[in-house]
C-alpha cells in the first residue's frame, strides 16, 4: 500500500481511541523477508512507523513494535496478546481477497486466534474527505456480544467527521433496530431503511453511493449467531461501487459484559 493508506488507518484508530482508557495506540509491522536481510527489513519498517506517528495530529500516546517471521498473522496475533489489545485495526482491500469464500488467509487467521473486536478497513481518501456513514446491519446480529461496542464506534466515528449515517437492517422490524441504535451513548442523527436481501443492498448502494461514502458492515466469525453466508461474498462487490472506503466490523465475543458500558445509563 501506499504510505497514505495507513496513514489513514492510524487516523480511524485514534478517532475510535478514547473510550478504550489511557493505553497508547500500538503500531504493528510484521517482516517477512526471504532474501534474508531481515535486519534492514526491520529498521526499514521501524522507521516507516516513525513517520506515520510523527504526521498524527494530537496528543495521542503510541508505541511502534516491529515482528520478524514468515507468518504475518502469527506476528499480528502476538502483538496483540503482548499488549492486551482492546481492539484491532487492519488495512484490508477486500477486491484482492485470494477468493469468494475468504476474507485473505492472514485475516482468517488472526480471526480464528483472536476473539477481539477486528475492524478491516480500506479507506481510499482523507477521514476529513468523508461526507457519509452507511452502515450495514445484517439479519439477528445484534443477539450477539459487541453489537452495542460497534454501534458506540460507528456514532463515534460519525461524530468525529461530522458528517450523517444512513442504517440498513434486514427484516420486517426496523423500529426495534432504531430503539437498540438510541440505546447507546452518543447522539446522533441517523436515517433508516429497511432492505429485503443483500441483493438489494447492493443495488441501492450502486446506484446511489458517492466516492466520498464509507460503508461499514457488522460481521460475525462464521458460525456465530448473526452470520450471513453473504458475508463471503458481499465485500467483494465493493468493486462495483462509488465509494472508496469501507469497512467490516468484527464483532467481539469473548466478554458479554463489555457491552454494559457502551449503553446510556440514564
Amino acid at each position: 500500500m501506499t504510505e497514505e493508506d495507513p496513514q489513514q488507518l492510524l487516523s480511524f484508530a485514534c478517532a475510535l481511541k478514547h473510550r478504550y482508557g489511557d493505553e497508547p495506540v500500538h503500531l504493528v509491522s510484521v517482516v517477512n523477508d526471504d532474501a534474508g536481510k531481515t535486519a534492514d527489513s526491520r529498521s526499514d519498517a521501524d522507521a516507516y512507523l516513525k513517520r506515520i506517528a510523527e504526521q498524527e495530529p494530537g496528543n495521542t500516546a503510541m508505541r511502534m513494535a516491529v515482528y520478524e517471521g514468515s507468518d504475518v498473522s502469527a506476528g499480528v496475533v502476538q502483538s496483540a496478546r503482548e499488549t492486551d489489545t482492546d481492539l484491532l485495526v487492519m488495512g484490508w482491500d477486500a477486491v484482492c481477497a485470494a477468493d469468494r469464500s475468504t476474507f485473505g488467509r492472514t485475516v482468517d487467521a488472526v480471526l480464528a486466534q483472536l476473539p477481539l473486536p477486528v475492524y478491516l478497513c480500506r479507506i481510499g481518501q482523507g477521514l476529513s474527505e468523508i461526507t457519509h456513514i452507511h452502515f450495514v446491519i445484517p439479519w439477528e446480529i445484534d443477539h450477539h456480544q459487541g453489537f452495542y461496542e460497534a454501534i458506540y464506534n460507528a456514532k463515534q466515528l460519525a461524530a468525529e467527521l461530522d458528517v450523517g449515517i444512513t442504517v440498513y437492517t434486514y427484516g420486517e422490524h426496523a423500529h426495534r433496530y432504531r430503539q437498540l441504535f438510541d440505546l447507546v451513548e452518543i447522539d446522533i442523527k441517523a436515517e433508516f431503511k429497511l432492505t429485503s436481501s443483500w441483493s438489494d443492498l447492493q443495488s441501492e448502494f450502486a446506484l446511489h453511493l458517492q466516492s466520498t461514502d464509507f460503508v461499514i458492515t457488522l460481521a460475525v466469525r462464521e458460525g456465530e449467531i448473526g452470520w450471513d453466508d453473504e458475508l463471503w461474498t458481499f465485500p467483494t462487490h465493493y468493486a462495483d461501487v462509488a465509494a472508496q472506503s469501507y469497512a467490516l466490523f468484527f464483532l467481539r465475543e469473548d466478554d458479554r459484559k463489555h457491552d454494559d458500558q457502551f449503553l446510556r445509563t440514564n
